[in-house]
């Protein structure tokens, strides 16, 4: 009898206790959640983030087949005009006596930084520099 009133007490006390016990777990599960929540937000980005690299991909991919569309029709022309193909082209030396000049295009003035060469025989090209 002493035996099932101990147990009796401790039943009571462990059902005391499973209150807190519940809202500790239930502590723990929000806690879980929360983090899971943010690891879901940090995944999302991360494939925003990989959506728009693609999409770079793709326009640094367009833009590369547009170049060699035009290199190709470069060569074609040059083909065409004077019957040179990028492998024959470097039989032909630049004259010695020809100076290459970044200009702007517009205003036929010297410029540094211009991507734009205009070429001349040397000597002649001091008018334009100045």
């Amino acid at each position: 009898i002493e035996e099932t009133k101990e147990q009796i007490e401790k039943i009571k006390e462990d059902v005391k206790n499973s209150g807190s016990k519940i809202e500790s777990l239930k502590q723990d599960r929000i806690d879980k959640n929360a983090k899971l929540e943010k690891q879901e937000k940090e995944i999302n980005n991360k494939f925003k983030v990989i959506e728009d690299l693609k999409a770079q991909i793709l326009k640094i991919d367009v833009k590369k087949t547009k170049l060699e569309d035009d290199i190709n029709t470069i060569i074609n022309k040059m083909w065409e005009e004077y019957e040179l193909t990028p492998n024959t082209i470097s039989e032909y030396k630049k004259p010695d006596n020809v100076v290459a000049i970044p200009m702007d295009p517009v205003s036929g003035k010297f410029r540094e930084n211009s991507r734009s060469l205009y070429y001349f025989i040397k000597g002649t090209e001091i008018p334009y520099i100045n």
